[in-house]
C-alpha cells in the first residue's frame, strides 16, 4: 500500500502587484495534479475553482486590495480523488 503524505504546508505571499498573491505548496510525488480555489469569507460556503496544475506554484490576480480570502489546494490521484487538502487563509495587499 502507498503511504500518503499526511501534511504539507501551503504559503500564501503578496504580490509585488496590488491584488495579486502567489501560493505554494510541498509537492507530493503521489498527486498527479491539484486543485487550487478560492472563497471570500468563512462565511461563504461555496468554494470557486481557480485552476488545475501540476504544479506547486500558483499565481492568483485581480483580487481586491484590503479583502480577506480562503484558498484552498487539494493534491489529486489519477482518478482524481482528493489525496490531501490544505486551507489558508490571507488579506491581500
Amino acid at each position: 500500500m502507498k503511504k500518503v503524505m499526511q501534511y504539507f504546508s501551503l504559503f500564501a505571499a503578496n504580490s509585488a502587484n496590488t491584488g495579486e498573491i502567489t501560493l505554494s505548496w510541498d509537492a507530493d510525488r503521489l498527486a498527479k495534479m491539484y486543485l487550487v480555489e478560492y472563497k471570500k469569507s468563512d462565511k461563504e460556503n461555496k468554494w470557486y475553482i481557480l485552476d488545475f496544475t501540476d504544479e506547486s506554484v500558483f499565481n492568483i490576480n485581480g483580487l481586491k486590495s484590503g479583502k480577506e480570502y480562503l484558498f484552498r489546494v487539494s493534491a489529486l490521484d489519477l482518478e482524481k480523488k482528493i489525496l490531501w487538502r490544505q486551507t489558508i487563509k490571507k488579506k491581500i495587499k
